[in-house]
């Protein structure tokens, strides 16, 4: 909750509103990372915020100070909750876990690159199968089937078979 009382506290258009004792504490997860890189995805004011605040100083700013300073820049360059930076999660998969562990020197965003060109190839199942993932499920027989099997369809059906 304490992200959605800052984002509400931050949005409301009014410098002179309080700020949440919840948010000032030093077990409050809203820190100064957090705060700034709301307005990543606002170019106008991240491009300011580069300009002319780009120093270590910002990061030593007391939470309080720092938080009326961004409400007010947020209100002087009219930005609303809507245009703020949101980071979405990406879903984990047993492909790109066990590509992970096999090429542990490539970064996410490769693995996530090599999980999508393996989903479209058109060797996906054969790629699957060497990583493990696939399984083939057993044919349960009954007790008449297996009397019914013969030995040469038992092994066409479970070995490959080539001519020498």
């Amino acid at each position: 909750m304490p992200y959605k009382t800052f984002n509400n506290w931050l949005f409301d258009g009014n410098i002179n509103t309080p700020i949440p004792e919840e948010l000032l504490k030093t077990t409050s997860p809203i820190n100064h990372l957090y705060a700034i890189g709301l307005f990543q995805n606002y170019l106008k004011l991240n491009h300011y915020l580069n300009k002319n605040v780009n120093n270590i100083n910002l990061w030593y700013m007391p939470k309080d100070e720092l938080f009326l300073f961004l409400k007010d820049l947020a209100m002087k360059f009219n930005v609303y909750q809507g245009r703020t930076f949101f980071r979405a999660w990406p879903k984990r998969s047993k492909l790109k876990d066990i590509l992970s562990k096999k090429f542990p020197e490539l970064k996410k965003y490769e693995i996530d690159l090599l999980s999508i060109n393996i989903e479209k190839s058109e060797d996906r199942d054969a790629i699957y199968a060497s990583l493990g993932l696939s399984k083939e499920k057993k044919k349960k027989l009954r007790k008449k089937a297996e009397k019914k099997l013969s030995l040469k369809k038992y092994l066409s059906e479970n070995f490959s078979w080539v001519k020498t």
